[in-house]
């Protein structure tokens, strides 16, 4: 089982570069921008990262917050309005007199542009405000908290400022351990669900086409296959 979620893994790494090889052709067929760049149009999420408050990017964060059918569409339509600012400032840059400017110049440009940014941010975020309600905002500032406070555990200097003491730091980092254990748990639980719904047939030949991929790594300095 361990040798065939390895090959499962190789595939789909052969696969992604596949994908980037499409992406290229996309790109080809994509317009340029007034700097000879290819701009890539892609499609806009339902719920774009709005500033401040991206985890409402996420479905089980909406369902917690138990937004409205009206809440979510007009928090939809300030995000698409928000994303096509931010597309517009780049679309409307004179990439070649930005290559004329000096150094001076140029800090000072994206010094304003940045200004426009967050005044456009902070905008957005207050039109949000409006938007949820008290409580709402008070529970998306608390998962805000929790998610950010996950990454910040991970980080020794955070911990010597927090002052964690060292018992402290041995319980989290048994926390972790026990964290990954279970999400190595729940990934092999679901590679084997996945395979389960194919024949044996299918899984003959997906076990023929990853072990071509697993042969396919890369190997020597940098980039040897694992055994």
């Amino acid at each position: 089982m361990t040798q065939l979620l390895r090959w499962l893994a190789a595939a789909v790494v052969v696969a992604g570069v596949v994908a980037l090889g499409m992406l290229g052709n996309v790109r080809a067929a994509q317009p340029e921008g007034p700097d000879g760049r290819t701009i890539l149009r892609r499609p806009v999420a339902r719920f774009p990262a709005v500033p401040g408050y991206y985890a409402l990017q996420r479905k089980h964060v909406r369902d917690q917050l138990e937004l409205t059918d009206e809440q979510a569409d007009e928090l939809e339509a300030l995000g698409k309005t928000y994303y096509e600012k931010m597309r517009s400032q780049y679309a409307q840059q004179d990439w070649t007199k930005l290559r004329e400017m000096s150094r001076e110049e140029r800090r000072e440009h994206y010094a304003r542009l940045n200004e426009k940014r967050r005044k456009m941010a902070e905008e957005t975020k207050a039109e949000i405000e409006k938007i949820l309600l008290p409580h709402q905002l008070k529970q998306l500032g608390e998962i805000s908290f929790r998610a950010r406070a996950a990454a910040m555990l991970y980080n020794p200097r955070m911990l010597d400022q927090a002052r964690v003491s060292e018992q402290q730091k041995e319980t989290l980092e048994k926390i972790r351990a026990e964290y990954q254990e279970k999400i190595q748990e729940l990934r092999d639980e679901s590679v084997e669900k996945m395979l389960d719904t194919l024949t044996p047939e299918q899984r003959k030949k997906l076990e023929q086409a990853a072990s071509q991929a697993y042969q396919a790594w890369p190997r020597g300095q940098g980039g040897a296959a694992r055994q």
